[in-house]
């Protein structure tokens, strides 16, 4: 048995499938949020991760020429669920409607918190600072200044995805 901590985002599903295609010989037995186990078996495996908000039927992926391996529940809510096949030269299963649904929620959530909470801490700290000209409010705006930077960051990789993958 082969264990592997890894983490991925849910707008890094591409990156996921490649990690768990590149695990040959080897499949994936299951996924707790924070580890992968593997059990050797022979073959060259293909994985699709299908994010739902709710639970699906575990069928649904037959004529697609995929397995159903287990699902996982995000600790943020929504199911993966994980999928296999033989390697092939079809196309892999891609339907992310409901995670871009998702990552527009978070999307939707940053936005809120970004404009008002950080915007706010750095106008009020911005002001004390140059009002009375001490290090301590300083201290509080470095790192709202970087929290509104990674804040601006995830935005941009959440709007990539939804371009690269979106309907529209």
């Amino acid at each position: 048995m082969l264990k592997e901590k890894r983490n991925f985002s849910i707008d890094e599903v591409e990156k996921e499938c490649a990690y768990l295609d590149s695990k040959v010989s080897y499949l994936l037995e299951s996924y707790n949020g924070d580890e992968y186990s593997f059990i050797e078996q022979s073959g060259d495996f293909e994985y699709a991760i299908h994010f739902t908000i709710n639970e699906l039927e575990k069928d649904d992926f037959k004529e697609y020429g995929y397995r159903y391996l287990f699902t996982y529940v995000g600790s943020r809510g929504g199911y993966y669920h994980y999928l296999v096949r033989d390697k092939s030269n079809a196309d892999k299963y891609r339907d992310y409607e409901e995670r871009i649904q998702a990552i527009q929620l978070l999307q939707n959530r940053l936005s809120r918190f970004t404009f008002v909470v950080v915007a706010g801490l750095l106008a009020l700290f911005t002001y004390l600072f140059f009002k009375n000209r001490e290090i301590v409010y300083l201290l509080v705006l470095i790192p709202g200044v970087l929290l509104g930077v990674y804040s601006i960051m995830l935005q941009k990789r959440y709007k990539d995805f939804n371009l690269k993958y979106g309907k529209d």
